[in-house]
């Protein structure tokens, strides 16, 4: 049983490119918590966050939404990124936007949904 908290929308940092790469994207997963977690009215308000909610899906499932990832590079200052992996949004069945959304579902469905972002250009290092 297991619910997540989505960033729907980017957040960003328009002053820089590399604190701009460590806000949470669309389709981040912001925490895990176990089914019937006491969401704050903001977090369901449905901007910026969608709760997903998976009633078979299990927590272990979730958490592998959550590893950070790094930006390459050639000089490989590493830049943390808050993670590896995304929700896709886009997928049928998945409303973002509103404050929550239910799949009947189980680790399977929940994981079909797990998209990696791949390498991530490090915006200190110039080619």
């Amino acid at each position: 049983m297991a619910e997540l908290l989505v960033r729907n929308i980017d957040k960003i940092n328009p002053n820089s490119a590399e604190l701009n790469m460590q806000c949470f994207k669309r389709g981040d997963v912001i925490v895990v918590q176990e089914d019937g977690w006491g969401w704050s009215p903001a977090e369901l308000a449905g901007s910026p966050w969608t709760v997903i909610k998976f009633p078979d899906g299990s927590v272990s499932a979730a958490n592998s939404y959550l590893p950070p990832a790094y930006a390459a590079g050639p000089d490989d200052p590493r830049i943390i990124l808050p993670r590896a992996f995304y929700f896709d949004l886009d997928l049928p069945g998945v409303s973002p936007g509103t404050g929550e959304v239910v799949f009947a579902g189980g680790d399977a469905e929940m994981l079909s949904y797990k998209v990696e972002k791949g390498v991530v250009a490090n915006p200190n290092v110039f080619v």
